[in-house]
């Protein structure tokens, strides 16, 4: 049954509707509003530095693209394959659209055992973490476009207005907030790159946070259960320490914050201080448009908004990098006429960790 409920069928004139990248193939029924080729290329290159590194044969992978009248676009993988669904006439950029796919793709291969709060900041954060520092590595991703994920990533994280949730808090809010929905995803990264470093330090370079992982797909395809207290057990085979505190400070609590050379070497980091994006309404109003639950005397209250309006708002991504004092302009339309609402961002901020290209290295 588990597996019937995520079976996918695309029903329709597919014989000229797709294309094939070695054992990936991609499907459609209306044009994307992308290059389909230039995509399928880089995501089959993907599919192909991905299985290898994790130590598992490719085999044949389905990626099935649907159209939808909404903003941005979501994906949800299945066995063998995943579904995204974009709107064609507002498709996202190109880096954006990729680092989304990467991320699916990794869900083929990683996995931990156990409750849904032992496991997701695993499952999500290690499909955050390999999306952007496998394409690195492999020169598919430049210097820049990686420090811009990465460090919006950091300020989803550690600027975000439920940063306080336990891992099991936000678990709980998983399909009803926006915010705390992404809490599982950026703290499981932050932590597989500062468990990286810590081995890499400890093994004079010989071990990698990729080591562990390999032995998390192979065991578990023999038939191996693992979770939370394997993967630490793991760890402390290599380090020779508790693992649990860390896990614990960088994850469960998300009091703790990843070590200057968590992503290499070549890169620096310093803490930043940025706006948390607590706008006075309900988070679903920043995915949706609608506006709901406005917090009376709250900062869109004090700009003007209504409850019940809809508005045009920037993808949150690009309201996350925006500094304090930068202004959050506010599009609405009130009876036939459009008016522009400004939010200045000059409330509560926190200390965020950012990380740029350090200067003068040959790492």
């Amino acid at each position: 049954m588990e597996l019937l409920g995520d079976t996918y069928f695309m029903c329709g004139d597919l014989r000229e509707q797709h294309l094939r990248e070695g054992p990936l193939s991609t499907w459609w029924l209306t044009p994307p509003g992308i290059d389909v080729d230039s995509f399928s290329a880089r995501l089959g290159t993907t599919y192909d530095l991905m299985s290898h590194t994790f130590g598992a044969p490719a085999h044949p992978y389905r990626v099935f693209l649907r159209a939808h009248p909404h903003r941005g676009a979501n994906a949800s993988a299945h066995p063998a394959s995943f579904v995204m669904a974009m709107n064609p006439s507002r498709p996202l950029d190109v880096g954006s659209l990729y680092e989304t796919l990467a991320h699916e793709l990794v869900h083929e291969w990683l996995h931990l055992d156990g409750s849904d709060h032992e496991k997701t900041w695993f499952v999500e954060g290690s499909a955050d973490y390999y999306s952007l520092v496998l394409p690195l590595r492999a020169g598919m991703l430049d210097q820049a476009a990686f420090l811009a994920a990465v460090n919006v990533a950091a300020r989803e994280c550690y600027a975000n207005p439920r940063r306080g949730l336990s891992i099991q808090q936000a678990q709980r809010l998983f399909f009803s907030d926006f915010l705390a929905h992404r809490l599982p995803y950026v703290r499981g990264m932050f932590y597989l790159a500062d468990l990286d470093a810590r081995l890499r330090r400890e093994t004079a370079q010989k071990v990698r946070v990729d080591d562990l992982v390999r032995g998390v797909v192979r065991d578990r395809s023999a038939g191996e259960q693992i979770g939370i207290s394997g993967w630490c057990t793991r760890v402390e085979n290599t380090l020779h320490s508790p693992e649990m505190p860390h896990l614990d400070d960088l994850v469960i609590t998300g009091a703790g914050r990843p070590s200057e050379d968590a992503f290499g070497s070549q890169f620096e980091m310093e803490m930043v201080d940025v706006p948390v994006p607590d706008f006075g309404f309900d988070s679903s109003t920043l995915v949706t448009g609608h506006v709901r639950g406005l917090v009376p005397a709250g900062a869109a209250d004090r700009a003007g908004l209504h409850d019940r309006e809809d508005i045009e708002l920037p993808r949150y991504p690009e309201i996350v990098r925006m500094n304090v004092g930068d202004v959050l302009d506010i599009k609405v339309s009130r009876g036939g006429d459009s008016a522009t609402i400004s939010i200045p961002l000059t409330g509560a901020t926190a200390l965020v960790p950012q990380w740029r290209t350090r200067q003068h290295t040959t790492d």
